[in-house]
């Protein structure tokens, strides 16, 4: 309800982002550029103890971590061998593991199906589907406008992202896992960064 604010991180220079809940609910990833100049990806307990930096590397771009459904693993965005590419690595940092080659392609904020077999990310302003190991790679949309941020439902059956519309405003849309039922479902300015709650209102179709 937006009481007990509690501050997790206190770096007083660092720009950090993206945090995201493990799925036991007992830490966080996120985003800073605490260790260097460029965005790393770090956890930290959910009270604020033992921050870490999971993927060290000076002059590397390592953002947008999203957990698997079990806890084991992060999948990323990093630009450490090309332009940016969609990586996994262990909860710890470990075994980090190149799904997608894009060459000069933007792949970017991925997202795990909720039975953590696909992982679906933007590619150059699209929206692409893939195995969790980085085969069958598919692409859902093929709009010449913007989009980006696509994440699953709880139920694993539709897939929210966001959108620019023709006149330059960015909204939530959705669709189903085969790029049908294209519906917008917000109408603002910018509109950003969609999320599900546990279950979708009203049975959302």
């Amino acid at each position: 309800d937006g009481s007990n604010e509690t501050r997790i991180t206190t770096t007083d220079i660092a720009q950090e982002t993206w945090p995201t809940w493990s799925p036991d609910d007992t830490q966080v990833a996120y985003t800073s550029n605490e260790a260097d100049a460029f965005q790393d990806i770090w956890v930290v307990n959910a009270d604020g103890t033992e921050p870490t930096l999971l993927t060290p590397g000076m002059e590397v771009f390592d953002a947008f971590p999203e957990w698997s459904p079990d806890g084991t693993r992060i999948a990323f965005t990093s630009d450490r061998e090309d332009y940016d590419d969609i990586w996994v690595m262990s909860a710890d940092g470990s075994d980090p593991v190149r799904l997608t080659t894009g060459g000069k392609k933007i792949d970017e904020r991925p997202d795990w199906s909720p039975d953590g077999t696909r992982i679906i990310f933007s590619r150059n302003g699209n929206i692409w589907i893939m195995d969790a190991d980085g085969e069958n790679e598919t692409k859902l949309t093929s709009n010449k406008r913007h989009e980006f941020n696509p994440t699953f439902s709880p139920n694993g059956k539709l897939i929210a992202y966001n959108r620019e519309g023709k006149d330059g405003r960015f909204g939530v849309w959705t669709m189903r896992l085969d790029g049908s039922a294209v519906k917008k479902r917000t109408f603002g300015l910018f509109d950003f960064f969609p999320d599900w709650q546990s279950a979708p209102v009203g049975g959302l179709k």
